[in-house]
């Protein structure tokens, strides 16, 4: 099979390293609530070990603890992992916080669900999704999270964007549950949209959750920071506006991890 696309390159996935990008991560809108009742029905009564592949700061992590037995949160940045330790629930005895690759890092399964917050295309997948189909329970799942975050000026805010990216190339078409099906890596189930929630959020913050996207990091974007921050409360001054009311949409998709082999007839 071929190669991943160029947008996904390892050199993207290693802006998470920073401890900047994982301090900007306060700043990213959270999962709307139901996102955890729909994971929790997916769970169901298999066993109530939960693992978070690219865990990040635990945006997934944190609340799920509150309902299960243990999650094994993995990520290979250990500046997330610190981060995640400190937030609000961070400290919760029932996860573990794991400096890991999910490409080699030891699973202690079974797991009745797995779950991959936007974080899964960052993976090596021949490798990540064989070994968490061996890691599930009977019948468990693999979810797939998608959120996407909606400004009143989105136009303007995406042509910002697109000026300042240092990964051009994106393709916002991608979809990672096609492209893991066409390698026969992912058999779907089921997807569900959960309804958009509000956020509000002050300008300058909202500005600074930019800068926890891999390709707008203020280490990568160097002096051109200040510019896009400039550029952005520009769009801001044109509406007016010191806070803006944000959308807030997540997806769940779910189904089981292959190994990638071609069926037997």
């Amino acid at each position: 099979m071929s190669e991943r696309p160029s947008f996904l390159a390892e050199e993207h996935a290693q802006a998470f390293d920073d401890p900047a990008v994982a301090r900007a991560y306060r700043l990213r809108a959270p999962y709307p609530p139901r996102v955890f009742d729909e994971l929790l029905k997916l769970l169901g009564t298999k066993p109530g070990w939960i693992l978070d592949l690219g865990c990040g700061t635990g945006l997934l992590a944190r609340p799920l603890i509150r309902h299960v037995g243990r999650v094994d949160a993995v990520d290979a940045s250990a500046a997330m992992i610190e981060e995640a330790r400190v937030q609000p629930g961070g400290r919760d005895r029932g996860i573990r916080w794991i400096v890991a690759r999910a490409e080699d890092v030891k699973l202690a399964g079974p797991y009745g669900l797995a779950v991959a917050g936007q974080s899964l295309h960052w993976m090596n997948w021949d490798i990540v999704l064989p070994r968490v189909a061996k890691a599930l329970a009977p019948g468990g799942f693999l979810a797939l999270l998608d959120l996407c975050v909606l400004s009143p000026w989105e136009e303007e805010i995406k042509e910002v964007v697109a000026r300042f990216s240092r990964n051009p190339s994106f393709d916002p078409a991608f979809r990672l549950t096609d492209e893991l099906a066409k390698r026969r890596l992912w058999s779907q189930v089921g997807e569900i949209a959960i309804e958009p929630t509000a956020r509000r959020q002050k300008v300058d913050d909202f500005i600074e959750s930019f800068h926890a996207r891999s390709s707008l990091t203020k280490r990568r974007l160097g002096k051109d920071a200040f510019a896009f921050d400039d550029a952005m409360r520009a769009v801001a001054r044109r509406h007016g506006a010191t806070e803006v009311e944000l959308k807030v949409e997540a997806t769940i998709s779910w189904g089981t991890p292959g190994n990638g082999a071609t069926p037997r007839r």
